[in-house]
């Protein structure tokens, strides 16, 4: 009888949680669950570790990751170099871990419980006691728990209460959740054994010690100082100069974690180790590289056909995959069938399932490409199953087409960084500048900045980055070719291998932002070509948006090397973590060897460059011989290789053909030079980042075509209709049409044509009426219903909207060949503008055209001009990138650049310049004010306040700038209105001018400070009638009289009938004291003349209301 073979579902067998044999876990476990997004198979297969032993994995050829040796090495010099100075300053300290490693009886005991109460029995007054990795064991809600704290620090004060501070040493950069949750662990182990010790802690602290943040001048002043407050703290408590001590004030969140996840048979851990280890739920993604049991989830998922080898499926889709019955990737991969030209259709028996499967708003946008991704995967495993290899409906590539005849002179950069995670810092840039010649590439520089030895600083990163930039720009500047025009003009476009090298490059010139600074950088960046067009090209997720690749997580060595890439004698040099996937195994190597998610180079191998390893162990294994023999030259060369292979794989991808990027004027870029870099410089930087990152998202959403982005909710598809529409507009477009043709026909189309009074009557055109266009929404050619659509779009009523040709045609080319093509997304960015109006469930939607004509700067707004839709003709409907509000803010960020004077920005960038010379008649004013409450109060007409509101109210009249903070509903806007008119009532009685601007992030918020304003004046007004002695006595009677303007309002039917709508400043100049509430545009509205914002100042008095949601150019 054949004996059937045995699993991994059987040897991972559900756990008895109620077994007396249970094993301890650690509070490191939950907090590596934690870490990895809260992994239950994490959980699982820990606690099978612990419990059953995993000897098997050999039988599977698989076994546990080893953690990469860096962090293991950083995470022991940090530790040692804590203790050391922990040691100088409590000399008498206690290595528990060391001295069980030496045998000492008292602490190869299970735990040391012991060792701790006795350490605290023994504790004298106004001493203390250090413990290094002590073993604290308890139960925690039935399950036991066991682990070792870095530090204990136990102190007895000179009351005799005693107190601990419990400390985990980690060497990262910042103080994350899951060293919390383990501190919370280590917190509650701590108090169950002094209680069961019958021993009274009288305060226990718990907090991170961790390696910290470089100081950079990109830090807000609230964060260095966080920063240098937990320095102090580390030193203060510990005697530690080399890490920073984050104290956790409030454990109760993590206290509360870990009764969701231990307590009672609906705790996670009683689910998760009960549960069949197929319904564990799991999904492979980028934090899986730091998992122990990586191997053993790739394999599980291999041999079970699971859904999180689909290549860049997501987790949520993974799920709404599974809530529909997909669970394997076989059975996404025949929900459709593929025609021989590459077409999906859906099979009788599925109708109903796509049906409902198309209604889920995370699958409907990628199906097709997911179902396209399994046909890939199961052929790959062997199956009789066709597939294609490039992905078809995937819109545009973000990388141009060079030719003769489309940017014969592109430069193109590509990228490459190695960041050190142990520093918090870039450790290594390089570029590859390709300069074109009539669409060939004709020459090409290295520019490589790897340093001699490891980087100690931040401006050692500064410096590193500063030649690196100083050489690339050189370099640009030497392969650009110019133009047909003879000038040094040529479009650019920059080639990165993922995310994260992007992320760590944009993350290194943030801490130095004099770089960015620089000049020609910031002229460079700041050129509208950069705005138009994609300038940037992530090669991994290009790559995967286009290729129909088989693996999940596959490396950019790997594809390289896949596609007849020569990698040379640098296969053999960096083989270990780069190139040991042993081939194209399907069976085996291809999920157990390789690293899956990330493409940097192992930082071993730069530390080996550095000569910086530590020496090899005088016996058993070195760990790191792999990684020894890499010299300088070996990595800057293999470096160049990189980069050399990113160009590779770029040109197996398809080029856009159809954008045409702007030319970037490089006259001047090889002059490098510092310039000062002022506040008003990094507001622009600010503005100019933050502005191309949005349109590079829109950008990036715009690429698909409009199908796919119907069912992404990007897009709509509509078609005009005439017979739809208003007869009387149709009217008179048809008389305008004809009154145009008219003109043409007098004037022969000279634009000078001089035409007598009677032919200008004969052809002026006639106002448009006010209604709204009607388009039919068109879903020929989207797999989802019309209900689906209108569920699905994220556009809605009252939103800016681009209408657009579905089609375009390539106007270079004959009239009598056009070649229609999908509307590119820059050349959505021109087409017309209109509101819309209504999306209506019988399929119509309104829009409201924009016919003016609209200019841009081609970087915040771009222009436009309507054009009357054409009957039968399908259009696209996007949301409008257009930011008229940013355009505003670097308008008023370029006049403070140029030196224009404005009151907030000096007081930000020379608070000690601002003096406000305020009467004392002023000051005696606001006195005579504060008296007045105090006398309203007292007799019962007014209610009194709290003594830091009086104080408020009743002082700072002099103060140049006054911060007032407090929690939501303390009355902060009903108290500033008391403030204001103390102020106010000052100033008139000194004969002095008061204009106070109120302004707001919102229009409600807005509305809300006038009304507080508005209430206050009704309330002296409602005194004055009916107690006039009283008022005389300490109110001054124009205060009744002080205008309050609302500037341009969204809504005026609830404003205070006392407030009157204004729309220029002539009303507001007129009078000498007045309340104006405006928003910050249109502040800039009213004061725009000639182009310009600084113009006459017209307040006396400026308060930003909810200013932490403004941002400083807005505020300016």
């Amino acid at each position: 009888m054949n004996r059937r073979r045995e699993t991994m579902d059987d040897l991972l067998s559900p756990l008895a949680v109620n077994s007396a044999q249970l094993q301890p876990i650690s509070p490191t476990d939950l907090a590596q669950y934690l870490r990895l997004e809260q992994c239950r198979r994490y959980l699982r297969l820990r606690l099978h570790e612990r419990h059953k032993g995993l000897a098997w994995l050999p039988r599977f050829g698989i076994a546990l990751q080893s953690i990469p040796p860096m962090l293991t090495i950083a995470g022991r010099q940090f530790e040692q170099a804590v203790e050391a100075q922990v040691t100088a300053r409590f000399p008498h300290a206690i290595h528990c871990a060391q001295r069980r490693q030496r045998g000492d009886p008292a602490f190869t005991t299970a735990d040391h419980n012991h060792i701790v109460i006795e350490q605290l029995c023994q504790l004298a007054p106004e001493t203390a006691q250090v413990l290094f990795q002590p073993r604290l064991a308890a139960q925690l809600y039935g399950w036991p728990m066991s682990g070792d704290v870095d530090l204990l620090l136990l102190r007895r004060d000179r009351d005799g209460d005693v107190h601990a501070l419990v400390v985990d040493a980690k060497s990262s950069a910042t103080a994350k959740i899951e060293h919390r949750l383990q501190l919370a662990c280590y917190y509650t182990l701590l108090q169950q054994i002094t209680s069961a010790a019958d021993i009274a802690l009288k305060t226990v602290q718990i907090g991170v010690l961790y390696r910290g943040e470089l100081l950079s001048p990109a830090q807000t002043p609230a964060e260095r100082r966080r920063i240098e407050q937990e320095r102090q703290q580390a030193f203060d408590l510990l005697g530690v100069t080399i890490a920073q001590l984050e104290l956790i004030t409030d454990p109760t969140p993590y206290l509360a974690e870990i009764v969701t996840l231990l307590d009672g048979p609906t705790s996670i851990l009683n689910i998760t180790a009960s549960a069949p280890f197929a319904e564990v739920p799991f999904h492979l993604t980028a934090k899986c590289d730091g998992c122990l049991y990586n191997e053993i989830c790739m394999r599980w998922a291999a041999d079970h056909d699971d859904l999180s080898l689909i290549p860049s499926l997501t987790e949520p889709e993974k799920s709404a995959l599974r809530s529909h019955g997909i669970v394997t990737a076989t059975q996404l991969a025949l929900l459709k069938e593929l025609s021989g030209k590459g077409d999906l259709s859906t099979p009788p028996s599925h109708r109903s399932l796509m049906k409902s499967i198309l209604r889920h708003p995370t699958l409907a946008p990628r199906l097709h490409e997911l179902i396209h991704r399994a046909r890939a995967y199961r052929r790959w495993r062997g199956d009789q199953c066709s597939a294609v290899s490039y992905l078809p409906y995937t819109g545009y590539g973000s990388f141009p087409a060079v030719s003769a005849d489309l940017h014969p002179n592109l430069v193109a950069v590509y990228l490459d960084t190695l960041y050190d995670h142990t520093q918090g810092m870039l450790v290594m840039v390089g570029a590859l500048v390709v300069g074109h010649s009539q669409g060939q590439p004709h020459s090409r520089r290295e520019v490589i900045e790897f340093p001699a030895q490891p980087l100690q600083t931040v401006d050692d990163e500064a410096r590193l980055l500063e030649r690196w930039l100083t050489a690339l720009l050189q370099a640009i500047h030497e392969v650009a070719v110019p133009d047909t025009n003879g000038a040094l003009h040529a479009p650019i476009h920059l080639v990165v291998p993922d995310g994260f090298c992007l992320q760590t490059l944009l993350d290194g010139l943030s801490r130095h932002p004099h770089l960015f600074g620089a000049t020609p950088l910031y002229d460079l960046a700041a050129q509208s070509a950069g705005f138009e067009a994609p300038m940037v090209t992530v090669l991994l997720e290009e790559w995967r948006r286009f290729r129909n690749d088989p693996l999940a997580h596959d490396s950019l060595a790997r594809l390289a090397r896949l596609h007849g890439f020569e990698w040379g004698e640098y296969r053999r040099l960096f083989y270990r973590r780069m190139f040991d996937d042993l081939g194209n195994d399907r069976e085996l190597g291809w999920y157990t060897r390789r690293v899956r998610f990330n493409n940097q180079i192992p930082l071993e191998y730069a530390y080996a460059a550095w000569k910086a390893l530590p020496s090899p162990p005088d016996r058993g294994n070195d760990d790191l011989v792999d990684y020894r023999r890499v010299g300088l030259k070996d990595l800057i060369g293999f470096v160049a290789k990189r980069l050399t292979a990113y160009e590779f794989l770029v040109q197996r991808l398809p080029h856009n053909e159809r954008t045409i990027k702007p030319s970037f004027d490089l006259t001047g870029l090889a002059d490098y030079r510092r310039q000062a870099h002022t506040l008003a410089h990094a507001l622009a930087e600010f503005l100019l980042i933050e502005r191309y990152v949005a349109l590079v998202t829109w950008g990036r959403q715009h690429l698909p075509p409009p199908e796919q982005r119907v069912l992404a909710g990007v897009s709509l598809i509509v078609r005009y209709v005439a017979a739809d529409q208003d007869p009387t507009l149709l009217n008179v477009l048809a008389e305008n049409e004809r009154r145009q043709a008219l003109r043409l026909e007098l004037t022969g189309g000279r634009r000078r044509a001089r035409l007598d009074a009677e032919q200008r009557k004969a052809t002026e055109q006639l106002p448009i009426p006010e209604v709204p266009l009607r388009f039919r929404i068109d879903l020929d050619g989207v797999e989802c219903d019309l209900e689906t659509a209108l569920r699905l779009t994220g556009l809605s009523p009252g939103d800016k909207v681009i209408l657009a040709p579905r089609w375009s045609v390539d106007a270079r080319l004959p009239t009598d060949q056009p070649t229609p093509f999908t509307t590119t997304a820059r050349q959505l960015l021109f087409q017309p503008r209109a509101t819309l109006i209504e999306l209506n469930q019988n399929g119509f939607v309104l829009l409201k055209p924009d016919v003016r004509y609209s200019n841009g700067d081609r970087r915040f707004t771009f222009p436009a001009r309507w054009q009357w839709p054409q009957d039968g003709v399908c259009y696209t409907i996007e949301a409008d990138p257009n930011d008229i509000y940013g355009q505003r803010c670097m308008e008023v960020v370029q006049e403070l650049q140029q030196g224009a004077v404005n009151s907030l920005y000096l007081r930000l960038t020379d608070p000690q310049r601002i003096h406000t010379a305020i009467p004392p008649a002023a000051l005696n004013g606001q006195a005579r004010f504060v008296e007045g409450l105090q006398a309203l109060a007292d007799a019962g007409l007014l209610h009194g306040f709290d003594a830091y509101q009086m104080e408020y109210i009743a002082n700072y009249g002099d103060a140049p700038t006054l911060l007032v903070q407090g929690p939501p509903g303390t009355g902060k806007s009903y108290t500033s209105a008391f403030a204001l008119f103390a102020r106010m009532q000052g100033m008139v009685a000194a004969e002095r001018p008061c204009r106070v601007l109120l302004s707001c992030k919102t229009h409600a918020a807005t509305d809300v400070l006038l009304r507080k304003i508005a209430e206050v004046q009704a309330r002296l007004a409602e005194i004055y009638a009916h107690h006039p002695a009283l008022f005389a006595a300490y109110f001054d009677e124009r205060l009744l009289r002080v205008p309050l303007f609302r500037v341009r309002p969204k809504n005026t039917d609830d404003l205070p009938s006392a407030i009157q709508v204004v729309d220029a400043i002539d009303p507001i100049t007129a009078v000498p004291a007045c309340f104006v509430a405006a928003t910050p545009f249109a502040v800039s509205t009213l004061l725009r003349r000639e182009q310009r914002y600084h113009n006459e100042p017209f307040a006396d008095l400026l308060v930003l209301d909810e200013a932490s949601q403004m941002n400083l150019p807005e505020a300016c």
